[in-house]
């Protein structure tokens, strides 16, 4: 149950199965409803704020999300510590909470805000691999395949993929040194609800290379957008590649 001081008390039932096919394959099934309040960011800011390359503005007229989903998962185990998974997936939407582009720009970029669509509904299918084969080295796979609508105009919903690809690869040196390399495609997307506008598909890559200094403690260089893209729209100014050097030390007793 939630009980929220701005919109009220929703009931949200889950249920939810697995069942062993076999010492290596598993099967799972889902289904629940879910009550999901706007939030402070998406209401309550009085002015605009930096959001990596673009500007977000509230809107304190939204109302709060209610859905109903259920997802199927199938999961093989596989030699060398790795895992396939395969999941279909379905979401109903009553008010969405959408991201949408605006005519605005600050200091030239765009701003965008968030409006509710009345019903909504997300479905698809997800399959991933991952593993980590030897003791230094792992990896991550993964295709999503999304499917939107907005029942109200009979349109995709905004800045949903079709398709997303990502990979990862994580590697541990010797003397304490660790790389992480990750990269994913995201197709092109509607900006708007009445899907006028749109962005191209793009790639963005991110490097990290860090350096156990002692206990807790690491030496870090981080490189955001490693090749420059343009997020699928070239006439747009970005922050582009950004590269990031620091010490990050933990604390505690």
């Amino acid at each position: 149950m939630d009980d929220h001081s701005t919109f009220g008390t929703e009931v949200s039932p889950r249920a939810a199965l697995m069942f062993s096919l076999s010492e290596t394959l598993r099967l799972r099934a889902q289904i629940g409803r879910s009550f999901k309040s706007p939030t402070i960011r998406q209401l309550y800011y009085r002015e605009p704020f930096l959001h990596h390359s673009y500007w977000i503005k509230s809107n304190p007229d939204l109302d709060a999300e209610t859905s109903w989903g259920e997802s199927l998962s199938l999961e093989k185990l596989l030699p060398y510590d790795s895992s396939l998974t395969l999941t279909l997936f379905r979401h109903d939407v009553d008010d969405m909470v959408v991201r949408v582009e605006t005519e605005e720009e600050i200091a030239g970029y765009p701003v965008r805000t968030y409006e509710n669509v009345e019903e909504a509904y997300t479905q698809g299918l997800e399959a991933s691999l991952k593993g980590a084969p030897l003791p230094w080295l792992r990896f991550s796979l993964s295709y999503t395949y999304l499917d939107t609508e907005n029942k109200d105009q009979d349109k995709d919903l905004p800045y949903c993929p079709r398709h997303t690809l990502a990979f990862r690869l994580g590697l541990k040196g010797p003397q304490g040194f660790s790389l992480e390399f990750g990269t994913q495609y995201t197709d092109e997307v509607y900006t708007n609800v009445s899907n006028t506008k749109k962005i191209d598909d793009y790639w963005l890559t991110d490097l990290k290379l860090q350096k156990d200094l002692r206990d807790k403690a690491w030496l870090f260089l981080e490189v955001d957008n490693l090749f420059d893209t343009d997020y699928g729209e070239p006439s747009r100014d970005w922050a582009g590649r950004t590269i990031f050097v620091g010490i990050r030390s933990k604390f505690g007793f």
